[in-house]
Order: structure tokens, then sequence, then C-alpha cells
């Protein structure tokens, strides 16, 4: 047997125990914050100007974006109108 075969299980092993941590991993991501506190762009928690700012994914952020002067007939054209209504 080669030396692959008889590292086969532990392999196996560490991607089953890989494929169970990583949905922990991927929710820590997601803050599911209290609805008064924002999630901060790195993941955490809290209602300062530090997590509700810059970044801020979700809750009661407070950056806004900074207003152009782009209108949506300048994105839009007749051509993708027309395009929907056919």
């Amino acid at each position: 047997m080669s030396a692959t075969m008889h590292n086969l299980p532990t392999i196996i092993l560490v991607g089953i125990l890989a494929g169970a941590a990583l949905p922990m991993l991927i929710s820590g991501q997601d803050c599911s914050c209290a609805a008064d506190e924002c999630c901060s762009q790195y993941g955490y928690c809290r209602t300062s100007d530090a997590y509700c700012g810059t970044g801020c994914p979700a809750g009661p952020c407070t950056a806004t974006s900074t207003p152009t002067d782009v209108s949506v007939s300048n994105i839009v054209k007749d051509a993708f109108f027309n395009g929907i209504i056919d």
C-alpha cells in the first residue's frame, strides 16, 4: 500500500472536521445583531460610529453614500425600457 493510502483516513477526517467548522466560521461573519445594533465591517455588533459608519453592512448604519450628479436617465436608456416592454 502506498503512503497516500495509509494517510487517506486522516485526510478524510480532516476534510470532515473542516466541513463541520466552516458553517460556524461563515456564520461568524453574519453578525445577527440586535435590531438597534450595527454590524461593523469586521462582523461585530455595537452602536457607536465605528460600527455604524463606513463599511457597516447591516443594522441602523449611519454612513451615507456621497450624492452624485447622475440621474436615472443617464444610466437607464430607452432601449432598456423598450426591451422590458417587449
